[in-house]
């Protein structure tokens, strides 16, 4: 009947069915998904926890670079470590180093730009939280966490007293080699 192995109380010794390989998992899953949902819900902050470390990173390593200029309010020049120079643009969210275009999240360059524009031109309303892409900020995974619903897991009792009653059927190594015609 396609059992292998000792029977360890489902009838399928050491050998699970694949479908019940994907079941526990997935039961696995959503259990984790609720844990990381219900952290998630407490979290009151406007960026992801994950993204507020990194700006929290990148705000600490902007202690290091100096503005050099800001020739418009939305472009600027830096320095950094006195060695090499970037240039951002808050408009389009770019920098010469790259991290803003590749990451979604402002680099320390870009940092110190709009801290200086948030001092000088409070009228402008420069906020650090708008050079975020929309997958760092909490208002994303809020509307996710609301279409998620409340998925039930499934009763892996049911399915296994299903899959004992319906035949595995196993193919030899010669059948397994075959093509749909029967040749090898």
């Amino acid at each position: 009947k396609g059992r292998v192995g000792g029977d360890d109380g489902n009838g399928y010794g050491r050998y699970k069915h694949p479908l019940l390989m994907v079941l526990t998992l997935y039961n696995g899953y959503l259990s984790m998904a609720r844990r990381n949902f219900e952290k998630l819900k407490a979290h009151s902050g406007v960026l992801t926890p994950w993204a507020q470390k990194k700006f929290m990173k990148a705000k600490k390593a902007a202690e290091t670079v100096e503005l050099q200029g800001i020739p418009s309010p939305t472009r600027a020049k830096t320095l950094t470590a006195g060695i090499r120079k970037h240039h951002c643009c808050i408009a389009d969210k770019t920098c010469t180093c790259g991290q803003p275009q590749e990451y979604g999240r402002p680099c320390k360059h870009m940092i110190v730009v709009i801290n200086y524009l948030m001092q000088k031109h409070p009228e402008k309303d420069f906020n650090i939280y708008d050079c975020f892409d929309e997958v760092w900020k909490m208002s994303n995974y809020r509307r996710l966490m609301d279409s998620f619903g409340d998925p039930k897991p499934i009763n892996l009792e049911e399915v296994i007293k299903h899959l004992q009653e319906t035949p595995i059927h196993t193919f030899s190594p010669a059948e397994e080699r075959r093509g749909t015609d029967g040749k090898i």
